[in-house]
């Protein structure tokens, strides 16, 4: 029996550790000339792989240069990338790879909340400018005991609300809509929930509908004494009034895992004392990166079987 062909956009060895013996994959980054491997593969393939940084944008109009695709398999929860209504309008299954990195992303959250709260870095420089000698680092506040308001309580926030609470913080959520499955306080807005939060974590989706959310009126809610930390994504964020307020000290600071043109990003983020900035590592794990490889396998096996995929987005 022939394999299924699949058009992958961007490398991901994890992955393609997985679905290379499953499938003949088109890898589209290795090509001399990538549109002429994708014409050449046009009427074949049958799939897509993606993720949100390939530089690819699937939809209507990608889309419409592979007409036997049925499906496509995004690496990572968040599927900005792909155009849902064209996705629709095409009935292509798509999926997605949520829970699979979970536990990494709230980590690097906590250890960014942890770093920016006890000044870790400011410590560093401290002693490494033989500083110390003269005098001691400035004294923080302690983290234990601070609010932390999450947006977007998902498989991330929940894991990362876990995290947060056993350091002994308080947890506050804003959500799409109030969940009676969990035992943290509901903020019926995200200026409430800025206002109420010590570190106003964002761990929601991209896309249209949350681009630049945390605007002017968020970020001043969350005010001087506040800290701003993101491992969602970066369009989220209003990042000209983020520079602005981070210049200005309108907020304490912020820890930032991702950007809204990244890895492309404002030089004004470079000359600032009270940011701490990441190179989108939030589920850059071994393991992570294991389990997204293995779920995305999952789900294109599951479909060309015949059975239900295990994560389709609805």
């Amino acid at each position: 029996m022939e394999k299924p062909e699949i058009l992958m956009l961007g490398p991901m060895p994890s992955v393609e550790r997985e679905i290379d013996p499953l499938f003949t994959v088109h890898k589209v980054w290795l090509a001399k000339d990538r549109d002429k491997l994708m014409q050449e593969v046009a009427q074949r393939v049958r799939a897509i792989v993606t993720y949100s940084t390939t530089g690819y944008a699937v939809n209507a109009e990608f889309l419409a240069r592979f007409p036997k695709v049925e499906m496509a398999a995004n690496i990572g929860v968040g599927y900005e990338s792909i155009d849902m209504e064209a996705a629709r309008a095409r009935q292509l299954v798509v999926t997605n790879t949520p829970g699979s990195n979970k536990v990494d992303v709230a980590e690097l959250a906590m250890a960014m909340v942890l770093a920016v709260g006890r000044d870790m870095a400011v410590g560093d420089a401290h002693v490494r400018a033989g500083k110390w000698p003269k005098g001691r680092a400035p004294t923080v506040h302690r983290v234990s005991g601070q609010t932390m308001g999450i947006l977007g309580l998902g498989h991330i926030g929940v894991e990362l609300a876990r995290i947060a609470a056993a350091f002994g913080m308080k947890v506050l959520y804003h959500n799409r809509r109030r969940r009676d499955d969990v035992p943290y306080e509901y903020a019926p807005t995200l200026v409430d929930l800025a206002k109420a939060s010590d570190y106003l974590v964002l761990a929601a989706p991209g896309g249209p509908d949350t681009a630049k959310m945390v605007n002017r009126q968020v970020l001043e809610a969350l005010g001087p004494e506040g800290v701003l930390v993101n491992v969602g994504r970066g369009t989220l964020v209003d990042e000209e009034v983020l520079l602005d307020l981070l210049e200005s000290r309108g907020i304490k600071g912020a820890a930032l895992d991702v950007f809204a043109r990244e890895p492309h990003m404002s030089e004004r983020f470079y000359r600032l004392d009270n940011v701490l900035l990441q190179p989108h590592r939030g589920g850059d794990t071994f393991e992570a990166l294991a389990g997204q490889g293995r779920l995305v396998a999952d789900n294109l096996r599951s479909y060309f079987e015949g059975k239900p995929v295990p994560s389709r987005v609805e």
